[in-house]
């Protein structure tokens, strides 16, 4: 039953910094908003924005995951602070700029119309969730605006997102280590099992 959804088209985008409505329990309205794709910048739809952002999509499952299966909805990356939730349901919050990050979906998911919602949220000259600018992964780039060889305050989704059903058993992780006295390679796997008990893998 494993099975791949792309997640990357017919977002609805809009800004949350003079919003304070919680999307996550709410349609965005579509006459207001921008219909974007992913991998994407905020501010490639709405200029020099920076700050909070909202994405909302609507999808469609024909069929839930069986017993032996799970889902997860997997980001490539995102910065900085990342809600997601599924049909109103918080399913996780991920603090990071360049890492990939999943949540399992599957108790928030039902058969037919589904709802995806995303809060991102990264400073600039303010402090948002708890974080100064300075505090973050930022290089070359400037809290506010452009100079000369700085990099714009980007945020929002920039990486693919996918649903993906996978067994319940899973591997989530590969650790290569290198010998290069006897040019042998350990292999080190972390091994997920999602089942109530314990299962023997092979």
């Amino acid at each position: 039953m494993n099975t791949v959804y792309d997640l990357n088209k017919n977002w609805l985008l809009i800004s949350g910094n003079d919003d304070e409505t919680d999307y996550h329990h709410q349609r965005i309205d579509e006459s207001k908003a921008y219909k974007v794709q992913t991998p994407s910048f905020p501010h490639m739809y709405i200029e020099d924005h920076t700050g909070i952002t909202w994405y909302q999509q609507e999808f469609f499952l024909e069929e839930l995951p069986d017993k032996d299966h799970i889902a997860m909805v997997t980001f490539e990356c995102a910065t900085l602070k990342t809600d997601v939730s599924v049909n109103g349901k918080m399913v996780g919050t991920h603090v990071g700029n360049e890492d990939p990050f999943k949540f399992d979906v599957t108790d928030a998911l039902k058969k037919g119309k589904n709802i995806i919602t995303v809060r991102v949220s990264r400073p600039d000259t303010r402090d948002i969730d708890g974080y100064s600018f300075l505090e973050t992964p930022h290089r070359n780039e400037t809290a506010e605006g452009l100079m000369p060889g700085a990099n714009f305050n980007i945020s929002g989704i920039y990486g693919d997102v996918w649903l993906k059903v996978i067994p319940r058993v899973y591997i989530d992780d590969v650790y290569l280590i290198p010998d290069h006295k006897t040019g042998n390679i350990q292999v080190r796997m972390a091994v997920i099992n999602k089942y109530n008990d314990k299962k023997k893998v092979s």
